[in-house]
């Protein structure tokens, strides 16, 4: 089977699922009219999963169904997911009815009760199927997109195409990760010069500096939802279910509501660099406001640098930072073997942020003139 083709067309799709239908989705039923299915058989996600038990008529059935539940999963729990749960015999109260009562089952879901099996299936079945077979078609192209990073971590040979998904799924990823590596670094220093240098960290630079990392961060998640539907597709579920949560979890310990996140996206996006950004949040209530609340944020803090608390939520937000960071580096070290030089190689002779300030007194200043550069 040749990777990285073109998706199936979702309307010829939407034909085979009719018979599907008719017959319900089990494995034996679905075995004995395996040869009507070209499509539905050929997709990735079912050809690909059979030949790994023998390929025979009944182990696609088998992967179709597989395939056809996971399908359903992703359209909720919702009155399509449910109808769609009936009318293909997946859920446990339509399994092994006849398709005339599954139907019946999947209008009480979408229509009024008065309709009929018959009027269900002229005029609606096949715009359900038709949504079903989208969403197939979506979970297709998540499976070639996942087989492909497989087949790059073992170095077979994978189309051009699917490579350069993954390429620009990472850029997403590592803008992100810049991000929040400075957003992450300046708030450690601002707690370095609290301890060390008895400062106000929101008196220092690190105040401005951290909040417009968290605005960068903020404007490239947004990008990646809207441009890639926030989809996480990475080696492994408990990764992505990481990333997932780091990101979510960054922004509920910086306390700032979603309308204090849409000022920061908004207004970044109109200044791009530290210094007009700055201006915006002197010059504006609203933003006065945020940078208010962030140095209460920042000067909420009072743990010993060896010792944070649980319950410090700037520390919990470097914390996830963290997270974040060292799994996306965990994962394209899968993507890229030639990165493959294992943690002690790729970091050997860093050293932590903590030991700098003890060799070199750094003060991140307000001009060009101040040691270390300006902000």
């Amino acid at each position: 089977m040749e990777s990285g083709r073109s998706l199936p067309d979702a309307e010829l799709l939407a034909r085979e699922l009719r018979l599907v239908v008719s017959v319900g989705c089990q494995p034996t039923p679905l075995s004995q009219v395996a040869d009507r299915l070209p499509r539905l058989s050929s997709l990735d996600c079912v050809a690909k999963a059979a030949l790994d038990r023998g390929a025979d008529h009944y182990q696609v059935a088998r992967a179709l169904v597989a395939a056809l539940a996971a399908v359903v999963r992703r359209l909720g729990g919702g009155p399509l997911g449910l109808a769609v749960g009936y009318l293909l015999g997946l859920d446990p109260e339509s399994r092994g009815l006849s398709a005339e009562r599954r139907r019946e089952l999947a209008i009480s879901e979408l229509f009024d009760e008065g309709m009929s099996a018959v009027s269900f299936q002229r005029r609606h079945q096949d715009h359900v199927l038709v949504a079903v077979a989208d969403e197939l078609c979506a979970y297709e192209d998540e499976y070639r997109v996942r087989q492909a990073r497989i087949g790059l971590e073992i170095a077979d040979v994978q189309s051009e195409r699917l490579a350069i998904d993954w390429l620009r799924r990472f850029e997403y990823y590592y803008g992100m990760w810049s991000a929040l590596s400075g957003l992450r670094n300046d708030l450690q220093t601002a707690m370095e010069r609290r301890v060390r240098d008895g400062q106000d960290p929101a008196e220092t630079p690190y105040a401005r500096s951290s909040l417009w990392y968290y605005a960068q961060f903020l404007v490239r998640l947004e990008r990646f939802v809207q441009e890639r539907g926030g989809l996480w597709l990475l080696s492994s579920i408990d990764a992505e279910a990481e990333v997932a949560q780091a990101v979510y979890w960054v922004r509920w310990h910086t306390s700032m509501a979603d309308i204090d996140d849409s000022w920061l996206r908004r207004h970044l996006l109109a200044a791009e660099e530290l210094e007009p950004f700055a201006e915006h949040l002197q010059d504006d209530e609203r933003g006065r406001d945020i940078r208010a609340r962030w140095a209460g944020f920042l000067r909420d803090c009072h743990c010993a640098l060896s010792d944070p608390a649980a319950d410090c939520q700037l520390h919990l937000v470097m914390e996830w930072c963290d997270r974040y960071t060292n799994t996306i580096d965990a994962e394209w070290a899968r993507i890229a073997p030639w990165y493959q030089s294992g943690p002690d190689e790729r970091t050997a002779g860093r050293v932590e942020l903590g030991a700098v300030f003890d060799v070199f007194p750094y003060v991140l200043g307000d001009s060009a003139s101040s040691q270390g550069g300006g902000d």
